[in-house]
């Protein structure tokens, strides 16, 4: 039998735009907006973005069409077609000229003169000059000494420890390296005192040389104060002359023979402090003083905390419920929907006979679209036009920005909701790093502690608690509140992004403030 005939290919398929109307939309879904007239002449195009079925229900643009505005959009007597056939239409294209005259760098042969180098034996020559300005600078501007801070630091003077000393001094405390040069320091000095105290005694039983510190003797302050691992324990005590000191070195305190220079071992080691001191420069002996005090960066920390966690925890509260306001009175403006309305009809009327036609509600960046959207003289934009249609651009702004008052609080550069939660962490970051400090100084009697502190014999550590226990529960229950305040904005927003069509756990609220806000702010430029 003869063969079948070949099947003839399949039909290409028609051009872009040319083909067969889209089917009609399921029953209860959007209804397709009707245009009055094609455009007589090509427009410019209006790149919008299409919401898709399933979020249209509850958006701004469903409820303008459940229940439509009283007056049209735009007003039917005006030729709004016309304006925007004459404003919009399609430019003749023209070459453009390029090419912007490149800026010659300057070239800077500034040399920076070397001075003769010092013997440093704490840091480097960069750290003892920034040390040195930062100890004549207090002295200029504050009429403080080193000798006076140290004092300020031991008792936590807050008259003379203000934010600003406190800031200051963060940056020139001993870190860890420097810690562990003080130390050695100090240990070769010990050293150096024992030797030559043993030298002159004679060895005996009762005496042996030995340079080593007394198994139970105080730990040296720069061990605690900051850098080497056993920093993290209780702050220590401030050396005094009735140290506990062990059971061979305290038979020899009794014994008459022994050396008057080595009755306790706190007297040795003050004479060592002495003795290095007289061998540094300023810079260096204030670095070395600074390493004595027990966890010095840690409490200068904590109380800078105490001087700033007050007002960033007020700022926070006051952006959170400024942005919260912001989501409601957008959601709440009648201007703003009725130029969203506007704006649907004009956009499917200059988009008709392409893809973007018929659109039932679109993306909110259509509003930076179209103030980007300009005329064909350049002289206007596509958002200016339309909300000029009935009365002045700049008017019409005017009214919208009085109806979303918080958009523009602060001349409208607030921060966003990412830097409001980054703030959050930092202020809780502080309380925690306050409370870790609270927890590392020992348990004691209160009315004791108080007393010692009215008599002026309470320790720094001691000290350091009373004054910032009630700072700690205050700043707690604060952030509490904060807490409070976040969860309900966190609700608004997504309500907000609903309202603009968006998905609840992608969209970012802040990005639909902005639209909103840039393009009001582009009407009353107008």
């Amino acid at each position: 039998p003869p063969p079948p005939p070949p099947t003839p290919p399949p039909p290409p398929p028609p051009p872009r735009g040319k083909g067969p109307p889209p089917p009609p939309p399921p029953p209860g879904g959007r209804k397709k907006l009707q245009v009055g007239r094609q455009p007589l002449v090509p427009m410019r195009p209006f790149h919008w973005r299409k919401l898709p079925v399933g979020r249209f229900s509850k958006t701004v643009w469903a409820a303008m069409v459940a229940k439509p505005p009283a007056a049209p959009p735009l007003p039917l007597d005006s030729g709004w077609e016309t304006i925007l056939e004459a404003s919009f239409a399609q430019p003749i294209p023209a070459g453009k000229g390029s090419g912007a005259p490149a800026a010659a760098p300057g070239a800077d042969g500034v040399t920076k003169a070397r001075r003769a180098p010092l013997r440093l034996r704490v840091t480097n020559m960069q750290r003892a000059t920034n040390v040195g300005v930062f100890l004549h600078t207090l002295e200029r501007t504050h009429k403080l000494d080193s000798d006076r801070l140290q004092r300020a630091l031991v008792s936590l003077d807050e008259s003379v420890l203000e934010l600003e000393v406190l800031e200051a001094l963060g940056n020139v405390l001993p870190n860890e390296q420097e810690n562990a040069n003080c130390e050695l320091l100090l240990t070769e000095a010990i050293e150096k005192f024992v030797a030559a105290e043993l030298a002159a005694a004679p060895a005996t039983d009762e005496h042996p040389p030995a340079a080593e510190p007394p198994a139970n003797a105080p730990a040296s302050d720069a061990t605690a104060a900051g850098g080497s691992p056993s920093s993290v324990g209780a702050p220590a005590a401030e050396a005094s002359a009735g140290d506990v000191i062990d059971a061979k070195a305290a038979r020899r305190v009794r014994s008459d023979e022994a050396p008057p220079s080595l009755k306790t071992w706190n007297e040795l080691r003050g004479r060592a402090i002495v003795e290095v001191l007289k061998q540094l420069s300023p810079p260096e002996a204030f670095l070395f003083a600074m390493s004595r005090l027990p966890r010095i960066a840690n409490l200068t920390q904590a109380m800078r905390h105490r001087l700033t966690l007050p007002a960033l925890v007020r700022a926070a509260r006051s952006d959170a419920g400024r942005m919260r306001r912001c989501c409601v009175e957008v959601q709440d403006s009648a201007g703003l929907k009725a130029l969203l309305s506007a704006l649907l009809t004009a956009g499917n009327f200059v988009n008709a006979g392409s893809a973007r036609a018929g659109a039932a509600g679109v993306h909110l960046d259509a509003l930076e679209k179209a103030a980007m959207l300009r005329s064909a003289d350049r002289r206007t934009t596509f958002l200016r036009t339309l909300a000029g249609m009935r009365r002045p651009a700049r008017e019409a702004g005017r009214e919208l920005a009085a109806e979303m008052p918080s958009l523009f609080e602060g001349g409208g550069d607030a921060g966003t909701t990412g830097e409001l939660r980054s703030q959050v962490g930092g202020c809780r970051a502080a309380l925690a790093s306050v409370r870790h400090e609270l927890a590392l100084v020992p348990v004691g009697d209160v009315e004791e502690d108080i007393e010692q502190s009215l008599a002026g014999e309470l320790d720094m550590p001691r000290r350091f608690k009373l004054v910032m226990a009630d700072f700690a529960d205050g700043a707690a229950a604060e952030l509490l509140k904060l807490d409070e305040e976040l969860s309900e904005l966190e609700v608004a927003q997504r309500e907000l992004s609903v309202f603009a069509g968006e998905e609840a756990g992608k969209a970012d609220a802040d990005d639909v403030l902005e639209r909103v806000r840039a393009a009001v702010e582009h009407l009353r430029g107008a």
